[in-house]
């Protein structure tokens, strides 16, 4: 169990973080996205969203992921913190572009799965 949250919490952190520095940089040629997809959001350009993506949800999977691996006391935090992070980032995006790409899913399920492993996680130790 705490080998695959690792892994999730990596593939997140590694994801987010170039993603969205690519987001801040050059979303056009990297993803093909314009901003007439930010048109519906406060946004006029990907760079804060970039920013978030990477130090926000990219940070915080990376800080749990160290957490965990260390066996520091506040892993828990830090995971739970992290799923809530990954799910409310898809689900805000959702909420503001108002369209849903299967991508979406993937990290919709990281989220759920995150938070899932970390409570049961916990839940042995206690034992």
């Amino acid at each position: 169990m705490r080998t695959a949250l690792l892994v999730l919490l990596a593939f997140v952190a590694v994801t987010a973080i170039p993603s969205g520095l690519i987001l801040m940089i050059r979303p056009t040629d990297a993803f093909g996205m314009t901003t007439e997809l930010l048109e519906k959001t406060p946004f006029p350009n990907f760079f804060w969203p970039g920013l978030i993506l990477a130090a926000v949800v990219g940070g915080i999977h990376a800080t749990a992921f160290a957490f965990l691996m260390l066996q520091k006391e506040h892993f828990l935090r830090w995971t739970l913190l992290a799923g809530l992070s990954i799910a409310g980032w898809i689900l805000v995006q959702i909420f503001l572009i108002r369209e849903f790409f299967w991508l979406q899913w993937v990290y919709l399920l990281a989220g759920f799965f995150t938070l899932l492993m970390g409570l049961q996680l916990k839940h042995k130790e206690l034992i």
